[in-house]
């Protein structure tokens, strides 16, 4: 199964924040957005697969936005919760939340990395989940039905073609 391009957006006040992260991650070949708060960061989504979200934003924090985007959609993205007032406390409540990692200010860049590399393997495997499932429950409703391409097959269904119409045995 190919791959797609993972939509990675960065939500951080922090211009600086957001200029490291998508610099660290130029290299995995993302298509990139950023905004500096949850508010911006909803006028731009265009469904984004993985977001890079701080917890301290102006206006709506990062938690209330998880929330609202796990509330809102069954197809949310994977959301990486990152602040600089890292606590073993907040990062339960993120995950309870329904973020999918934590990641504490100030990180280091491999573990950054990692953590979107593990996330864009979750989401290629969710991904080729939902295509199998799609292939079997086609297969489920044809069941009876002829499968297959080969030439062979094709001959088969010109001659049923042929014959559908008639009366004959």
């Amino acid at each position: 199964m190919k791959k797609q391009s993972l939509r990675l957006l960065i939500v951080d006040d922090e211009e600086a924040a957001r200029y490291g992260m998508r610099r660290a991650l130029s290299t995995f070949g993302y298509e990139v957005s950023e905004a500096e708060s949850a508010e911006i960061a909803r006028a731009l989504m265009k469904q984004p697969d993985l977001m890079l979200l701080d917890v301290n934003l102006p206006g709506l924090s990062g938690l209330e936005f998880l929330r609202e985007l796990q509330a809102a959609e069954a197809d949310s993205p994977l959301v990486i919760i990152i602040t600089a007032h890292g606590s073993e406390r907040l990062a339960v409540e993120a995950v309870k939340a329904g973020a999918y990692d934590y990641l504490a200010k100030p990180f280091e860049l491999d573990d950054l990395r990692l953590v979107v590399k593990n996330a864009a393997e979750t989401l290629n495997l969710r991904r080729e989940n939902v295509s199998l499932r799609q292939r079997i429950e086609t297969e489920r409703a044809q069941k009876g039905a002829l499968l297959g391409n080969s030439a062979g097959m094709q001959r088969v269904r010109d001659i049923i073609e042929k014959v559908a119409e008639t009366d004959a045995t």
